[in-house]
């Protein structure tokens, strides 16, 4: 989002802020002990810390809880109570889904995927108010479910040394295929999209506002791709470009495109 031309800076800042609370609460939970994980997979969902989303709500009293409810006040200042419904909704399955990972890790089963909200904060940076209809439509909701999945899927394969080392890696070649095809199904969503535009009546504005979406979709999963192969922790070494893929093997290719053609170019780590 930082690399977008024109986004003002008081949402970018609170949508940086809103990833770096992701960040933490997911390397907290890597980081749990084994002996840990066990008695986190048992408890409740978070109640305490979801309680930071309605005002005047008692909400736990520890650093994540109040790092929230700081988030939360400072973005309804920036946005649509309809946005920030479908946030606080995303925010509880967010959560769920980190406790699921837990119970995953203690069970060996394929992580789960959803991961919305840094599509909401896409929504946040660029100032647009997704139409309801549009939000619902078969069509935009295949978009984000294929650039999450693209976004998830690549930093698996750049985790894979620090998934090893402890255990829990998932297989290089199956995410790598997923990538492929969660790319197709992303440029299929995004040129379905006009047709879903026309069947809705969309104004010019809310079209104008789905292209920087979209484009904004397109740079998240280019940028995460590049901050992958740059991020020591992840990679378990020093960044380094990956090696050429094998003759004969299927590229990375970009879902960055122009409104007159498609730039086909390398946009996740290759294994």
């Amino acid at each position: 989002m930082a690399g977008r031309a024109g986004v003002p800076f008081p949402e970018l800042a609170v949508a940086a802020d809103w990833l770096s609370w992701l960040f933490h609460l997911d390397y907290q939970v890597e980081e749990l002990p084994p002996g840990l994980i066990a008695a986190a997979t048992d408890r409740q969902p978070p109640r305490q810390l979801t309680a930071a989303l309605q005002p005047g709500e008692q909400f736990a009293d520890n650093p994540a809880s109040r790092a929230l409810a700081n988030l939360w006040r400072r973005t309804t200042r920036l946005t649509s109570t309809r946005w920030q419904e479908r946030c606080a909704a995303d925010v509880i399955d967010y959560l769920r889904r980190l406790r699921q990972e837990v119970s995953n890790r203690s069970r060996r089963r394929a992580p789960e995927v959803e991961l919305f909200l840094a599509l909401d904060m896409i929504e946040l940076a660029e100032r647009v108010d997704v139409p309801a209809d549009l939000a619902a439509s078969p069509e935009y909701r295949a978009l984000r479910e294929a650039a999450n999945d693209v976004v998830f899927w690549t930093n698996e394969v750049a985790s894979q040394a620090t998934d090893v080392a402890r255990g829990d890696g998932t297989a290089i070649r199956h995410a790598t295929e997923t990538i492929h095809r969660r790319i197709e199904d992303f440029l299929a969503a995004k040129w379905a999209l006009p047709a879903a535009c026309n069947r809705l009546l969309l104004s010019p504005a809310s079209r104008d506002g789905l292209r920087r979406l979209v484009a904004g979709c397109e740079a998240w999963m280019r940028g995460n791709r590049d901050w992958s192969l740059q991020n020591e922790r992840l990679s378990g070494s020093k960044a380094a470009e990956p090696p050429a893929r094998r003759t004969g093997s299927k590229p990375y290719r970009s879902a960055t495109a122009s409104s007159d053609h498609d730039h086909r170019t390398v946009t996740a780590t290759c294994s």
